[in-house]
C-alpha cells in the first residue's frame, strides 16, 4: 500500500507542473486507500492548488461536509451524466477556461476495447 504522504507528494508535484482546470472526486475510494475527504482537504490545503474547483461525484450523501471542505459542487449518485457536465462546463466557462477534458493516457490504455 502506498502511504498518504507519498500520494500527496506525487499529486502536489504533478499539479504544480500541469494543474488541471477542475477535478472530479469520489469520496468513497477503495478500502485501504486515502479517502476522498483527505484528498479534498489536501487539495484545498496547498496554496498552489486551492483555487482549482473540485466537484464531488459520489454515492455518499454529505453535501454540507463537502461544500464546507471546499467542493465547488456535490453530486450524489445516481444522477444524469449531463448534470455533471453542466456544472463543470458552467464553472470552467465562467472562469474563462475552454472546457476541454483531459483523459490521462493510463486511463485510455486500460479501457481499450
Amino acid at each position: 500500500m502506498v502511504s498518504a504522504s507519498a500520494i500527496s507528494k506525487v499529486v502536489e508535484r504533478l499539479f504544480k507542473t500541469s494543474p488541471p482546470d477542475a477535478i472530479v472526486l469520489d469520496i468513497l475510494l477503495e478500502e485501504g486507500e486515502m479517502d476522498g475527504w483527505a484528498i479534498l482537504r489536501g487539495l484545498k490545503g496547498f496554496a498552489d492548488l486551492h483555487e482549482i474547483p473540485v466537484f464531488v461525484s459520489t454515492a455518499f450523501d454529505d453535501r454540507e461536509k463537502g461544500v464546507s471542505l471546499g467542493a465547488k459542487d456535490y453530486l450524489v449518485k445516481p444522477y444524469k451524466p449531463s448534470q455533471l457536465s453542466k456544472v463543470i462546463m458552467h464553472t470552467l466557462l465562467s472562469n474563462g477556461k475552454q472546457g476541454q477534458i483531459l483523459i490521462p493516457q493510463a486511463f485510455h490504455e486500460e479501457n481499450k476495447g
